[in-house]
């Protein structure tokens, strides 16, 4: 009988081994991760969201000062957190680095829901601040936040897909390849991206919409810049549906580096309104 007792008691240890080793082996943001089971009341039915990739760099994680005003959220709005839980969204929804704030999504997923109001909104933060077009190859390793933006965000596509379809791909890239020969290659990069980010998503027609660098202090007159927004312009022509949404009026930070909250703001009214342009003409 003992012999029977410490046989089951060796198994039962063999397999909480396995357990604990599985869980070794899938940490946060391995592939296969799963979605917490844990959301909020007025979460709705599965696959219901309508669901907004964002990414690029720091001006779409945003880095506009929070006030309280950023405060009042919206019930239908909800963001994936950086351990994959789905909660009502707040700014900063990135989380990139400490000084993520407010950013254009919120307000896109406002607009949005003032034409279609019975809709529930799934923000999916992936931008990685600083990083370089090549810092989005698959493997590719970000030095600024110390990630792989492109594996990280293809298992948080992955993660957030079960719950809903996706509608729209909102980017802001290129402030980190104006310098140097990265510009002049930046184009070809930036179209592998657009191809990879479609495929990902499973809809090689999704709406990719391109934001512009910020203008102040004659940023725009820069040889890279100029490069790099011909590049951005290139692209939404080419990859229909997209478009190239402008920046001309926005202020920044005093960084002079990011765009300021309220600028975020009506960069995120920009964007919605090129999306509906190009989805209302499908």
């Amino acid at each position: 009988m003992s012999l029977i007792f410490v046989l089951l008691f060796l198994i039962f240890l063999g397999t909480d081994f396995l357990l604990a080793e599985q869980t070794k082996a899938s940490p946060l943001g391995d592939a296969g991760r799963r979605i917490s089971t844990k959301k909020p009341e007025n979460f709705p039915a599965k696959g219901q969201l309508k669901l907004i990739l964002l990414t690029g760099q720091s001006n779409m994680a945003g880095r506009g000062f929070i006030t309280h005003e950023n405060e009042q959220l919206n019930p239908s709005v909800f963001m994936l957190t950086k351990d994959y839980k789905w909660i009502t969204a707040k700014d900063p929804v990135h989380f990139d680095k400490s000084t993520a704030g407010v950013g254009p999504a919120r307000t896109f997923a406002e607009e949005y829901l003032k034409d279609n109001p019975d809709a529930y909104i799934g923000l999916v933060p992936t931008a990685c601040g600083g990083s370089k077009l090549a810092e989005w190859l698959p493997g590719a390793f970000c030095d600024s936040t110390h990630t792989h933006p492109w594996d990280d965000a293809v298992k948080r596509i992955g993660a957030a897909s079960q719950d809903g379809e996706w509608i729209a791909v909102l980017f802001h890239q290129g402030e980190g390849d104006v310098g140097g020969k990265n510009a002049e290659v930046y184009g070809t990069k930036l179209q592998d991206f657009i191809e990879r980010t479609r495929t990902e998503l499973g809809d090689e027609k999704i709406p990719f919409i391109i934001g512009e660098l910020g203008r102040w202090n004659k940023r725009e007159e820069r040889s890279g810049q100029i490069l790099v927004t011909a590049a951005h312009k290139e692209a939404a022509e080419k990859n229909s549906p997209a478009a190239f949404v402008s920046s001309e009026g926005l202020t920044s930070n005093p960084d002079k580096i990011h765009f300021d909250s309220k600028s975020q703001k009506e960069f995120g009214r920009r964007y919605y309104n090129a999306f509906k342009k190009i989805t209302e003409s499908k």
